[in-house]
């Protein structure tokens, strides 16, 4: 029996790819937190043929250079996990998958949810027996949460994604979190900052801190997740470069390893997700 293993991202694959406990292991590595959301024609091609044409050889095993996707994969293994930690991007990628996988009817009886606590990269694969959390076969409720879900991120202002607080969405355990926390990402009323900005500029007025030391998790001080590494350097650069910057300009050493000069030019609402970016 060939088991597949569909998760958020390549640090996390590699853990779960570690453990041993897959016979093939798939990052989608999708950003919907931020930036343009894909239209539907481009999130087909992002799961269907030909997608993993790319992967290393020896990666998709008996399926490598066959012009598979993800899709393909479920078809064709017997049992398919989905991992997924509580990042809201990883959140949004989890309605986003199973959205899809809502409409084919012969793979849904394959699928079983793992959600995590934390995120998988940060786990020891030799010690997957401890932290490994219980399987939750998908069923209806699950897919038409999802759908809810994705279907109101995609709309053209946030009323649909806030009207999620009032619905019970609890059967995707980590998803009325992700919710709360998309929305804190909304630009104020009176700054016209988002929650990830805020923090940073809270860091910074305790003292003289270099830019690592606001960016989220580094030194567990700014506990905001919806934004990537890339994505936050583009926020802070965006910070120190507007009409009425908000800190200092960083040092050229920093300029070098944070976001390229094309991503540091970018209009700040482009850092946004496509759903939050039309909402600002």
């Amino acid at each position: 029996m060939t088991r597949l293993i569909l998760t958020a991202i390549d640090s996390g694959a590699g853990c779960l790819l570690r453990a041993g406990i897959a016979d093939i292991v798939i990052p989608l590595g999708f950003r919907f937190a931020s930036g343009l959301l894909p239209s539907a024609a481009e999130l087909e091609a992002m799961l269907g043929p030909g997608s993993l044409d790319h992967f290393p050889e020896g990666r998709l095993g008996q399926f490598h250079s066959k012009g598979m996707g993800p899709l393909d994969l479920c078809e064709h293994c017997e049992a398919v996990e989905l991992w997924f930690d509580p990042m809201p991007n990883a959140q949004l990628m989890l309605v986003q998958l199973l959205d899809c996988l809502s409409f084919r009817e012969r793979i849904v009886p394959k699928l079983t949810l793992f959600q995590t606590d934390a995120a998988i990269a940060g786990q020891q694969p030799e010690a997957l027996s401890e932290w490994k959390p219980p399987g939750v076969k998908i069923r209806n409720e699950h897919l038409d949460a999802a759908t809810m879900a994705w279907q109101a991120f995609r709309q053209p202002t946030p009323q649909a994604w806030f009207d999620l607080l009032g619905k019970d969405i609890s059967v995707l355990p980590q998803l009325r979190q992700t919710v709360l926390e998309m929305l804190e990402e909304l630009p104020m009323p009176a700054t016209g900052l988002g929650a990830t900005e805020m923090r940073m500029l809270e860091l910074g007025a305790e003292g003289n801190p270099s830019p690592f030391d606001v960016f989220p998790g580094h030194k567990k001080r700014n506990k905001r997740r919806v934004f990537g590494y890339w994505e936050v350097g583009a926020l802070l650069d965006g910070l120190a470069r507007g009409p009425a910057p908000a800190v200092c300009s960083p040092p050229a050493a920093c300029r070098r390893s944070g976001p390229s000069r094309r991503q540091s030019r970018r209009s700040r609402p482009a850092a946004r997700s496509g759903c939050l970016e039309s909402w600002s």
